[in-house]
């Protein structure tokens, strides 16, 4: 969450940095200063800007994919306001940069007009209104196609940063996956050395029982040979019997 906040800060400023250019533009604009020096250069911040908040927007609708429930609900809704917002933001400057150029455009022709008019001797105005035409042109052809190769660029860079993004989520979900799985592995091994330790115990009761037994078996078994023994054996006369009768004689 702290990347998305981080990011939803650096819009915010941009997009007040975007609305102030817009109101200087207008500013200009009723002032009939959108040919000169300001008004280019404001124009070209406000582009850069608007590129830049898209860069920012394309970063936080990655950073939403690892929310989940509420949060990603409510940040999703944030980002699809900062969209529409954007979206005003570059209607309002296409359309200011058409009324520029047309207004350039027009500044252009009264120009060239103005300067066949005051031809003078030696000067073909024709021309000179031709070689100035040429070279506005060529100018902004050159402009034009520095233009794209920037914007050219700037696209592939945010292509790679957007593959790159891709990559550095599905390393986080990766990372979740092993670090969730280490912890089972953790847990099982508990459970396993829990269960080595019942099973030590149990044999250890099991010894015992064992020599128990045999220490019982024993004791009877003595006892029956005992028993035996004693009544195998003859009794001893009593002192209370009567004495045997003596032996009969003969004459």
């Amino acid at each position: 969450m702290a990347l998305i906040e981080a990011y939803e800060e650096q819009y915010a400023a941009l997009y007040k940095d975007i609305n102030e250019k817009l109101d200087r533009l207008t500013k200009l604009e009723k002032q009939g200063g959108s040919t000169n020096d300001r008004w280019g250069s404001t124009l070209s911040g406000a582009r850069q800007d608007i590129e830049d908040v898209d860069e920012v927007l394309s970063k936080l609708n990655m950073e939403i994919r690892s929310l989940k429930g509420d949060a990603k609900a409510s940040v999703q809704s944030r980002l699809q306001k900062y969209k529409i917002d954007t979206g005003v933001c570059k209607e309002t400057l296409q359309s200011l940069q058409r009324r520029g150029e047309k207004a350039g455009t027009e500044k252009e022709r009264s120009d060239l007009l103005g300067d066949r008019e005051k031809g003078g001797v030696g000067i073909d105005p024709k021309g000179a209104s031709s070689d100035h035409r040429t070279r506005m042109q060529a100018t902004s052809q050159r402009l034009e196609d520095s233009t794209e190769r920037v914007k050219e660029s700037r696209k592939t860079a945010r292509d790679t940063e957007m593959v790159g993004q891709d990559i550095i989520s599905e390393l986080r979900q990766q990372r979740e996956t092993l670090l969730h799985a280490r912890d089972g592995v953790r847990e099982v091994d508990q459970n396993l050395g829990e269960s080595r330790r019942l099973v030590k115990v149990m044999q250890k009761r099991m010894q015992q029982n064992k020599c128990f037994m045999w220490a019982v078996v024993a004791v009877v078994a003595i006892i029956i040979i005992t028993i035996v023994f004693m009544s195998l054996q003859p009794s001893a006369p009593s002192l209370n019997d009567p004495p045997p009768p003596p032996p009969p004689r003969h004459p």
